[in-house]
């Protein structure tokens, strides 16, 4: 990737549209001071994301737009667009070209755009993140850049190396998590607070719904046998009625046995009265008793529940950490075998690479000469071979026919065993030697096997570990997923916004002219979230429109549906809210000062005048000190918020305290909904690079195991010849002891023939003997003839076979290396995954260590199992009492009822007496009512006749029961007092919302045990990459610096080695002929001179692909200045260098100059020259 034009526009001196190509190799930026040269470096570090102005050498952002000049008039915008090549995917974007593109216009209002698309400043600098051209980054490197490495402190200096490792998103997202763990610990706060308080209201609210149950089920009760008492008791007073009239005549003669019978049965009712009123007394007591009881009952088997509930869970918390201990500890020690196997290939592997590069030397070499030469002697040598082979032929001819007279001589004489015992012998030798040979090929085989088979189980052992972290990653990406998709749908449906704003952007596609609310159209940093929801919290929900016509729709259907209220801002009528500018540039270069919100956020164009009204004339403050003296300087005239939350509004009055506010806010759940999607696609990816992996693994052990099913075939096979061979064998000794006997008997036959065999053996052995002479000759001639014709042969490789299998060779030698670094990266990726187990078994047994320890209150179980007996006790003893009294209460009441109606009868009877007719009709008259009484009764309470009351009575009704029944519950009732009936629904509401609040509890704390496992890895990564990042800039650093000074040594250190997060970076320097001493004590020039070989070393270990330096080497002689152009010729290959410069060697190590110039006073131009074209042309 490269840099490949720069065009400015109204940015600082450069009034004009100014266009710069750059090329690869060395570009040399030249003039006089003052001309505007390092406005081109600040032009740079502003379109890729500066924030600062004090960095640009401005008191603001608008300072960087050309103010004008003597003879032009200052300009309303400054635009910088920067050109790249992006062949090599550099920055992470598919296309080839990226243009980046800023403005800023007088306003204030910032417009940003990638290849012509807006964008947000974020977007730009999310682009050049982990390219080399970041934050932080070495591509644009200034005179204050060196200053910053001479006079920084070691802790200071530390950033230089953490900007190389590349470690700031690591620290942001720690401080991400840090500032999702407040949030998610103040939910928890909150979600505690809140189920106390609901708690503390269903306690009572159980009581009432219990009453109120107790209320309906005896008022039922009553109602279903009361209208049955009703109808028996107008059918008893109709036969009363009738009774009467019959036993008028008899009451007349009976009226003196009556007043005598009503005294005694007064007295008699007074006592049973008295003794039922002792009962009811006793028995309220003993209900009120057995209640108190069972509520005393009640409680203690919950507190005995919540016990056994507290033991089960400490249990199976205890039996999964110890679970997952014992399944890590395994992980690790197949993780441990997998690193050694892969060290073992390592070595293997080098020592191949070792061999591949002996063969290129050896193939280099060759022989031409003395081709002509062998060709000759290849000629002679077969001229030769003819002549040998015409006389071997005739001494065969010779032998064969002196062959044919022995024949027949034998064939007249008794077979001899000559020929078979040798023919034994050999077949013996030979069959010895297969019997050696097949036992070696069945202990190769069985070696080969347990090879395979060995391999087979580590591979085997390596892809069960990789399938358990695939599983265990595959949980982690679930979780995040269902995070990310509960807040995507909470943010879908405006959760947390009020109920009238809801309403309308829910509707948002009906009602026309809805751009949405406040919060959805601004991006606010993750550090600003806390400061903007508790400064203007309420305002985010503010709902934005295009004019007072959509704001009058929108309210009139908040109307017309009873929906709430919401507040609306119409873009034609919101106006911006600013500081004034003299205000602003008071208390920018306060201590503590952060900035204008509106300035801290970012949002399209279109919606700058809302976003300036809200937040215009907020000011954000580092901390609340910071924010009391910006007031003082304000004079209180302005909103002031911290980092915090805490305000101090307009006038001076304050609010602030702990962190009570509510941390799930809109800004707060979209920033978390943004890092979750992030985070889910990087771990979906590093799930599918895991399976990737994983089947890769799987191809290799299935061509195991098809090697291994060769080798069990190839070894059976081997056996089945082996055994074959050591029958075969057995049978040749045999055979060979049975020759070896008929050779005995035959011998004195041979002796008696011999004489007449002589004279022809004789003569078929000089034969012999010459054709073996001829014949060895014959050998001699052909293996010198063989030896002369590959010579030739050899001598006649062609040279472009020789380089096909030299470049086949190298190429052998790439692939080779690539399979060393992989096997490197592979060890350290298992040392890697080693440590991160080690520190997961120390946190499960530290947690098995702290769950031994008790902790919080318990529970006596044994105490209050102690306190359920004693009260089932008590309620047993009052529930027999209650028992006996009501039995007693019963038979009471009905000697009373039998006394009263006795009474009753003998005073009608008296009254019968004394006025016949009359007392008849008054009889009649009362029965009469009575019974209307209660049909009216029956009518109006229960909507029913006497009759359908009378069909629905049970055929075994009894009416004094079931009157005695009718009473007690109307008692019961009574007694319960006033009752609310709306406490069993507002018990079942308030229990669904414990339940929920319950689960969100659960959840908040599953997210802090992520969050903080996430800040451990975060704090695991940038360690490792410290750690690693320094060991290599010290490396380069110590063997640039003897080439910069011509000698010498140099070095970093680390000020803490045991603390590497907060470590500092020491620099030691010795130039020629001193001793090595700190940078402090070094004369100016080494100072500078050694910053420089720093500066150079991080570009050696992480090259930028493009890199500014603007008068870096001002402070240098002319002896370093030509070393310092040398590095710069050397690094050029690797990086795109622009040299702000005024010294001579530098200048003559460029590739093409640019000249700055003011012609016009105040105004920059460029002019330029290509010096290699130059030197062409000269």
């Amino acid at each position: 990737m490269g840099l490949t034009r720069l065009q400015l526009k109204g940015f600082k001196s450069f009034a004009d549209t100014t266009t710069i190509d750059f090329s690869p190799g060395i570009t040399g930026i030249v003039g006089p001071n003052g001309s505007g040269k390092s406005n081109l470096s600040e032009s740079m570090r502003w379109v890729m994301g500066e924030q600062s102005a004090k960095g640009l050498r401005g008191n603001q952002m608008a300072d960087v737009i050309f103010a004008g000049s003597e003879l032009r008039p200052a300009v309303n915008m400054a635009e910088v667009t920067m050109d790249f090549d992006n062949h090599d995917k550099a920055l992470k974007s598919p296309l080839l070209k990226i243009v980046v593109k800023r403005c800023l216009y007088v306003d204030g209002t910032s417009e940003y755009a990638i290849n012509g698309k807006a964008c947000r400043l974020k977007d730009i600098t999310d682009l050049f993140m982990d390219s080399g051209l970041g934050k932080g980054s070495f591509a644009i490197i200034g005179q204050g850049r060196v200053d910053e490495i001479l006079n920084s402190k070691p802790e200071t200096r530390r950033d230089l190396i953490e900007e190389v490792a590349g470690v700031y998103k690591y620290k942001l997202q720690k401080k991400q998590a840090e500032n999702q763990l407040a949030t998610t610990m103040d939910n928890l706060n909150r979600v505690f607070d809140i189920t106390h308080e609901i708690k503390e209201q269903l306690a009572p609210l159980a009581e009432q719904a219990s009453i109120a149950r107790d209320y309906q089920n005896q008022k039922g009760a009553y109602d279903q046998l009361n209208k049955f008492v009703l109808a028996g008791e107008i059918d008893q007073l109709h036969r009363q009625q009738k009774t009467q009239a019959d036993h008028l005549a008899d009451l007349k003669t009976t009226q003196l046995k009556l007043e005598t019978a009503i005294k005694a049965g007064q007295a008699v009712l007074g006592e049973n009265q008295e003794a039922v009123a002792t009962l009811d007394r006793r028995l309220t007591d003993a209900q009120n008793q057995l209640l108190t009881n069972s509520k005393q009952l009640e409680q203690k088997n919950g507190q005995l529940k919540l016990a056994q509930q507290q033991s089960e869970y400490a249990a199976s918390t205890r039996a999964e950490k110890q679970a997952a201990l014992a399944s890590t500890k395994k992980e690790l020690t197949a993780l441990t075998k997998e690193v050694a196997i892969h060290q073992a290939a390592l070595k293997e592997q080098q020592d191949t690479l070792a061999d591949n590069r002996n063969a290129q030397k050896s193939l280099a070499a060759g022989d031409e000469a003395g081709r002509a030469a062998l060709q000759n002697k290849l000629d002679a040598l077969r001229n030769d071979t003819m002549d040998a082979l015409q006389a071997q032929a005739s001494l065969r001819n010779g032998i064969t026919e002196l062959k044919k007279q022995l024949a027949r001589l034998q064939a007249e004489a008794p077979a001899t065993g000559n020929s078979v015992t040798s023919s034994v012998s050999d077949q013996l030798a030979a069959s010895d030697a297969a019997l050696v040979t097949a036992k070696e090929a069945v202990h190769a085989d069985e070696s080969a096997l347990a090879t395979v088979e060995a391999n087979l189980s580590a591979g085997q052992d390596r892809l069960n570990t990789r399938q358990k972290q695939w599983y265990a990653a595959l949980e982690i990406y679930q979780q995040a997923k269902g995070r990310l998709s509960s807040l995507q749908e909470l943010n879908e449906e405006y959760g947390g916004f009020y109920t009238g704003a809801k309403a309308v952007l829910q509707q948002k596609q009906r009602l026309s002219g809805i751009h949405g609310a406040v919060a959805e159209l601004i991006t606010v940093p993750q550090q600003y979230t806390t400061a903007l929801e508790m400064a203007v919290g309420s305002s985010l929900q503010h709902i934005v429109v295009d004019d007072e016509r959509s704001a009058t729709a929108a309210i009139n259907y908040l109307k017309d549906n009873h929906a709430g209220r919401a507040t609306f801002l119409p873009l034609n009528v919101i106006r911006a809210r600013q500081i004034p500018a003299n205000i602003v540039a008071m208390i920018q270069g306060m201590s503590g000062f952060v900035g204008i919100a509106s300035e801290l956020v970012t949002s399209s164009p279109e919606y700058r005048n809302i976003v300036t009204n809200i937040l215009g004339q907020l000011i954000v403050a580092q901390d609340l000190p910071t924010a009391v003296a910006i007031a003082r300087a304000s004079s209180h005239r302005y909103r002031i918020v911290t980092l915090a939350g805490d305000l101090i509004n307009p006038g001076g009055s304050m609010s602030g305290g702990a962190g009570k506010h509510n941390q799930n806010g809109v800004l707060s759940r979209r920033n978390e909904e943004a890092k979750l999607n992030t985070q889910v696609q990087q771990m979906s990816a590093e799930l599918d690079k895991r399976q990737s992996a994983i089947k890769q693994l799987q191809e290799k052990i299935s061509a195991a195991e098809a090697d291994r099913q060769r080798l069990q075939t190839t070894l059976a096979e081997h056996r089945q010849q082996l055994t074959a061979v050591q029958e075969e064998n057995h049978r040749l000794h045999e055979q060979d002891a049975l020759a070896a006997q008929q050779q005995a008997l035959l011998t004195k036959q041979q002796q008696r023939r011999a004489q007449q065999q002589t004279e022809l053996t004789t003569e078929q052995a000089a034969k012999e003997k010459e054709l073996r002479t001829v014949t060895e000759r014959v050998a001699q001639l052909q293996q010198t003839t063989k030896t002369v014709s590959d010579q030739i042969n050899a001598a006649a490789l062609s040279q472009s076979e020789k380089s096909s299998r030299l470049a086949k060779l190298k190429d052998a030698e790439v692939q080779l290396s690539q399979n060393q670094a992989r096997l490197e990266t592979q060890v350290a990726s298992g040392q890697e995954q080693q440590a991160a187990l080690t520190a997961q078994i120390n946190q499960l047994t530290s947690f098995l260590t702290t769950q031994d320890q008790p902790t919080g209150e318990h529970i006596d179980v044994p105490a209050v199992q102690a306190e359920i007996t004693t009260l089932t006790t008590a309620i047993d003893h009052f529930s027999t009492q209650i028992a006996t009294w009501q039995q007693d209460k019963e038979t009471a009441s009905a000697r009373v009822a039998k006394a009263q109606n006795q009474v009753d009868r003998d005073q009608e009877l008296r009254h019968q007496t004394l006025a016949e007719q009359e007392d008849v009709a008054v009889n009649v008259d009362r029965f009469k009512n009575q019974i209307a009484s209660r049909l009216a009764m029956l009518s109006d309470d229960y909507q029913m006749s006497f009759e359908a009351a009378k069909a629905e009575m049970p055929s075994d009704f009894d009416l004094a029961a079931a009157q005695k029944r009718v009473k007690l519950l109307k008692r019961g009732i009574d007694e319960l007092g006033p009752v609310n009936l709306n406490a069993i629904a507002d018990q079942e509401r308030l229990q669904k919302r414990m339940d929920f609040l319950q689960q969100q509890q659960d959840d908040l704390l599953a997210a802090k045990k992520q969050l903080e496992d996430t800040m451990n890895e975060m704090d695991s990564a940038v360690a490792d990459r410290f750690l690693t990042t320094f060991k290599a800039v010290n490396a380069a650093f110590a063997k640039i610096f003897p080439v910069m000074f011509g000698g010498g040594a140099a070095r970093l250190s680390l000020t803490l080695p045991d603390d590497i997060l907060h470590t500092g970076v020491d620099i030691s320097a010795q130039p020629p002929g001193k001793k090595l001493q700190q940078l402090s004590l070094l004369s100016g020039g080494e100072r500078a001179l050694t910053a420089i070989t720093l500066l150079f070393a991080i570009l050696q270990v992480r090259p930028a692909p493009f890199c500014v330096l603007d008068e870096v080497e001002a402070s240098l002689d002319d002896a370093n200045i030509d070393r310092f152009a040398h590095f710069l010729q050397q690094y050029q290959k690797n990086t795109q260098f622009i040299v702000i410069t005024h010294r001579r060697g530098t200048m003559v190590a460029a590739d093409r100059l640019y000249g700055v110039t003011m012609q016009e006073s105040g105004v920059s131009q460029m002019v330029s020259v290509s010096l290699k074209e130059f030197a062409q042309t000269k």
